[in-house]
């Protein structure tokens, strides 16, 4: 929502909040650390910070593959 209304910054700061918090009480395995890695990774790269996102994206990847390797 933050995004949508151009605060890009503060949208940021809140996702990475939810990312720790998220990794603390659920572990880093959890379904909702994967949707909270995409989501801030779409932020980053909505704000011309590819690189930044790049991690991001390939720890939610590497988290669904192994959800699906273990069903």
């Amino acid at each position: 929502m933050l995004q949508s209304m151009q605060r890009n910054r503060e949208a940021e700061i809140y996702s990475r909040r939810a990312l720790a918090a998220h990794e603390a009480t659920l572990g880093k395995n959890h379904a909702s650390v994967g949707t909270t890695l995409n989501n801030l990774a779409a932020l980053l790269i909505a704000t011309n910070r590819p690189a930044e996102a790049e991690p991001m994206i390939r720890r939610a990847i590497a988290r669904a593959a192994r959800e699906r390797q273990s069903r």
